[in-house]
C-alpha cells in the first residue's frame, strides 16, 4: 500500500484458487507467500485474519458462512450471493461472529466521486433534483466470446445487473441516499456462446443480462443536479469531475472540469503532486485503507455487508413492483427467457410466471410437434397442432397453471435432460391474484415468433391478459391478495 500512515499493513499471507499450477503462478506474479488450493483449510488457519473473497458469484456464501464462523474478518466482491436472502444469510453470521465485513463497492474510492459526495453533502449543489447513470461495457459484444462464469445466470447471479448495475446502484446510494421506488426492464442480447476451454459450470448454453453498448469501452457515468449546481462524472475519465455552479457570472456560466489529484482531494495526497493521474487500481489500494482503518479502529467499514445486502435488495423490489401490479389486475405476458428467466434466482418471480426455464438440453433443430390442449380455457381452441423446427426448451413448471400447449421432445443425438420422450408444456396461463398471466415459451429464433400460429397464440393471450385489469376493476369478488390458481373457469 501507498499509505505508510496505515494504522495496519496488510500482509500478503496466502492465495487459493483451483487449479494448482494457475495459482502458484499468481502466486509467483502478485507477490503471495503461498498458494494453496483448498479454501476450507485455509479459512481455519490461526495465522489468517482476513479472508478476501473473489470466487465466482456462487461460492460467496458458503465461503463467507465458514470464514465468520472461524472469526475472520471479511471482504467479499458483489453480488455477495446469488439471493436476497443468501446475502442477508451472510450478513447476520457476519454481524453474529462480531468480524468487519466489506463489500467490493470500489468506485466509491475514486478521488473524483469523493469530491462529488462532499459538494452534495456540504450543501454546495443545493437541494438535490435528480440522479442519473448508467454503465455500458461493450468487451462481451462478440458472440464468439466463450461462455465465461460471469455469463451463466445459476453462478453469477444476476447477470451485468449485478456485475455493473450494483456498482450503479451503490453510487446512487453513497452519493445521494436511498431509493423510494423502482421500475427496471432487462434483456438478453447474445443468447448464446461458445464453451471456454476452463469453465465452472457444465451447460453448453447460457445468458446474462446485459446491455449493447457498442463503441462504449467502460463508461460508467453519473450527472447529479441541484438548485445550486450540478456534477457529473465518467469513469473513463476517472481523474476528472466536471463541475457546474449557479451562482456563476452568466458569461462563463457552464461546467467546468476539476482535476481531482490535488492534495485537498480525499486519497490524493498519498500519491503524485497535483496534475498526476491515478488509474483504477488505486481504487481497491483506497477500499482495502478503508477496511484496514475500519479494524484497527473497531467499526465497520464502508460499504458494509448491509449496502451489499441493500444493492441486492433493489431486484427483489423490481419483482415486488410487477407482482404487486398483476395482482392488482394488470396482465403479464410474454414469451421464451425473456419472462421465465428474467430472475433465475428468485422463486417470487417464478411464482408469478409459473414455470423456470432450465436449460436447452441440445439438439438444436429437432423437429416436433405443438400439440394444442382442449381445457376449461377455449382461449386458443381455434389453432390446431403445428410442427416447429427448434431447440428443445426444458423448463420446471408450476402445478397452478393451466397448459395451452405441451410437445414430446424425442431422445435423439446428443445431451437431454430425461431419460425418455418427455412432455413439455410450452404455452399456458395462470392467475396472479385479480391479474391474467400467459406465458409462451416458443421463441428461440425470431422466425418461430414470426410463425402463423405463434403470432395468434400471443396475440390471443396478450388481448386475454390485457383484458384482466378492466374485468378486476368492474368484478366485487376479485382479491388481489390472493393468486387463485387454475382451477377457476378462465373463460370471462
Amino acid at each position: 500500500m501507498f499509505f505508510p500512515s496505515a494504522p495496519l499493513q496488510p500482509e500478503m499471507s496466502v492465495i487459493c484458487g483451483r487449479n494448482e499450477q494457475g495459482v502458484q503462478e499468481a502466486a509467483n506474479q502478485f507477490g503471495w507467500s503461498e498458494s494453496v488450493t483448498d479454501w476450507r483449510e485455509l479459512v481455519r488457519r490461526d495465522d489468517i485474519d482476513l479472508i478476501d473473497i473473489n470466487a465466482p458469484s456462487d461460492a460467496h456464501k458458503e465461503i463467507a458462512l465458514e470464514a465468520a464462523r472461524q472469526g475472520k474478518h471479511l471482504f467479499c466482491e458483489k453480488p455477495l450471493a446469488l439471493t436476497l436472502a443468501d446475502s442477508r444469510e451472510m450478513l447476520q453470521a457476519a454481524e453474529e461472529a462480531g468480524v468487519a465485513h466489506m463489500v467490493g463497492f470500489n468506485y466509491r474510492f475514486s478521488p473524483a466521486v469523493q469530491l462529488a459526495k462532499e459538494l452534495v453533502q456540504s450543501g454546495r449543489l443545493g437541494k438535490i433534483y435528480h440522479f442519473r447513470a448508467f454503465f455500458l461495457q461493450d468487451w462481451i459484444m462478440d458472440p464468439s466470446f466463450p461462455l465465461v462464469w460471469r455469463l451463466q445466470k445459476e453462478v453469477a447471479g444476476s447477470g451485468s445487473h449485478g456485475d455493473l448495475g450494483a456498482h450503479l446502484i451503490d453510487l446512487a446510494r453513497f452519493l445521494v441516499g436511498e431509493f423510494k421506488e423502482v421500475i427496471g426492464m432487462s434483456e438478453t442480447f447474445i443468447k448464446e456462446r461458445p464453451l471456454a476451454s476452463e469453465m465452472t459450470g457444465l451447460s453448453a448454453k447460457g445468458s446474462s443480462n446485459a446491455d449493447a453498448p457498442k463503441g462504449h469501452r467502460s463508461t460508467n457515468s453519473f450527472e447529479i443536479n441541484g438548485s445550486l449546481g450540478s456534477v457529473r462524472f465518467d469513469f473513463e475519465r476517472m481523474n476528472e469531475l466536471e463541475v457546474y455552479f449557479t451562482k456563476d457570472e452568466e458569461d462563463v456560466q457552464g461546467f467546468r472540469r476539476v482535476l481531482a489529484t490535488d492534495p485537498a482531494h480525499k486519497y490524493a495526497e498519498a500519491w503524485w503532486p497535483a496534475g498526476h493521474t491515478i488509474g483504477f487500481e488505486h481504487t481497491f489500494t483506497h477500499e482495502m485503507l478503508e477496511l484496514v482503518t475500519a479494524i484497527s479502529e473497531g467499526r465497520q467499514p464502508e460499504p458494509s455487508f448491509h449496502d451489499g445486502v441493500a444493492c441486492q435488495a433493489i431486484d427483489q423490489e423490481l419483482v415486488n413492483n410487477v407482482s404487486a401490479a398483476v395482482q392488482s389486475g394488470v396482465g403479464l405476458a410474454g414469451l421464451h427467457g425473456g419472462m421465465c428467466d428474467a430472475f433465475r434466482n428468485n422463486v417470487d418471480w417464478q411464482f408469478m410466471t409459473g414455470g423456470q426455464w432450465v436449460a436447452h438440453p441440445g439438439n438444436d433443430g429437432v423437429e416436433y410437434t405443438v400439440n394444442m390442449k382442449r381445457g376449461s380455457s377455449p382461449l386458443l381452441d381455434h389453432i390446431e397442432d403445428f410442427q416447429v423446427k427448434s431447440e428443445q426448451y426444458y423448463l420446471h413448471v408450476d402445478p397452478a397453471v393451466e397448459v395451452l400447449a405441451t410437445t414430446r421432445f424425442p431422445v435423439v443425438n446428443g445431451p437431454h435432460a430425461a431419460n425418455g420422450p418427455v412432455d413439455m408444456p410450452v404455452v399456458w396461463t395462470k392467475r396472479w391474484g385479480a391479474g391474467r398471466v400467459f406465458y409462451n415459451s416458443l421463441g428461440h429464433h425470431a422466425d418461430i415468433v414470426e410463425m402463423k400460429q405463434v403470432t395468434e397464440m400471443m396475440r390471443s393471450g396478450f388481448l386475454w391478459t390485457a383484458a384482466g385489469k378492466a374485468l378486476a376493476q368492474s368484478r366485487t369478488d376479485a382479491v388481489a391478495e390472493v393468486y387463485t390458481g387454475m382451477a377457476d373457469n378462465q373463460n370471462n
